[in-house]
């Protein structure tokens, strides 16, 4: 009789042949893969939530510096503009004493618009414009006939609607 007797074979927890150096098949990689790939998922979410996170921060801190900022810049504008009316109104009535009350007041408008006028070619332009247009009011002051000074009326037109389109675009760019 043969007596060879099968000798007992070590078996791992997955079925592999630890005797025989049996490797893994594929399907038992699986379960290490998925894992893998969730991390990298749960770490993909994170960066994109701390990212999110971060624009909309930076989103809303801009939208509240605009918002407190605009109201500023808005009565500045508005009180400028109405002061260079008002300022050749007056040399055009021929009243010297409000002429120079509504231009200083102007000049100090100027002043309240000026921090938000980034340019600073834009803010030169514009305070060369309110020097010329100084001169433009104290001339139609000495005009001695309302002939004279209705002639000058296109020229303030013209001042106005250059102050206008120089401030708009610099005062309120974030608008647009």
């Amino acid at each position: 009789m043969n007596s060879s007797k099968a000798e007992p074979q070590s078996v791992n927890s997955h079925g592999g042949n630890i005797s025989t150096g049996q490797k893994y098949s594929k399907n038992q990689w699986l379960p290490m893969v998925a894992f893998i790939f969730a991390i990298l998922v749960v770490i993909s979410n994170i960066v994109t939530y701390v990212v999110v996170t971060k624009i909309n921060n930076s989103s809303q801190i801009a939208v509240a510096r605009y918002e407190v900022t605009f109201i500023e810049k808005q009565k500045a504008y508005a009180s400028f503009m109405n002061l260079v009316t008002d300022s050749f109104y007056a040399a055009y009535e021929g009243r010297q004493s409000d002429l120079f009350l509504t231009l200083d007041k102007m000049e100090s408008a100027f002043y309240a618009m000026e921090p938000f006028i980034d340019e600073d070619t834009t803010r030169a332009k514009v305070w060369d414009e309110i020097i010329i247009f100084k001169s433009l009011t104290f001339s139609v002051l000495e005009m001695p006939t309302v002939e004279q000074r209705e002639q000058v009326i296109p020229s303030f037109t013209a001042y106005r609607k250059e102050f206008r389109d120089l401030l708009i675009t610099e005062l309120f760019k974030e608008a647009s």
